[in-house]
């Protein structure tokens, strides 16, 4: 039985026409004319079957990353991500975010804090310094 030659960067598969056909919503004698003559084939039938066949991402910017046979998302170096990593992953960066921004805020208290006790205690200085008395009534004469 011919197969269609389905490949992209690394990744190839030879694919049955009736699988094919089914892939793409085409009749299996168009699937045959493509194996015959596979420059036939229209880009958009290509990078579908890509995606659908090898699990090719048709994205700028996610040029050489698939999603694998075990529904991962992988790079070209071979990492690998399920998709419950992944979600793990974005909610520890929310989490992240959200400690760091009440980091934030804690460091602007304590700095606003820490500026009032500074003048809290310049105040404090300022009274414990010794002060001249001034008596209020003179001596008294008789």
């Amino acid at each position: 039985m011919r197969k269609l030659h389905v490949n992209k960067f690394q990744y190839v598969r030879l694919l049955e026409a009736d699988k094919v056909a089914s892939l793409l919503y085409v009749h299996k004698s168009t699937v045959y004319r493509w194996i015959n003559t596979p420059e036939q084939m229209p880009k958009a039938y290509r990078e579908l079957l890509e995606h659908k066949a090898l699990g090719v991402i048709h994205h700028t910017g996610y040029e050489h990353f698939i999603i694998n046979d075990r529904n991962e998302f992988s790079g070209p170096n071979g990492f690998s991500v399920s998709p419950e990593q992944l979600e793990g992953f974005i909610w520890s960066m929310s989490l992240f975010y959200a400690y760091r921004t009440r980091y934030n805020e804690l460091q602007d208290n304590l700095e606003k804090t820490l500026k009032a006790l500074e003048s809290a205690n310049y105040e404090l200085e300022k009274l414990r310094q010794p002060c001249q008395v001034i008596p209020l009534f003179g001596p008294r004469s008789v």
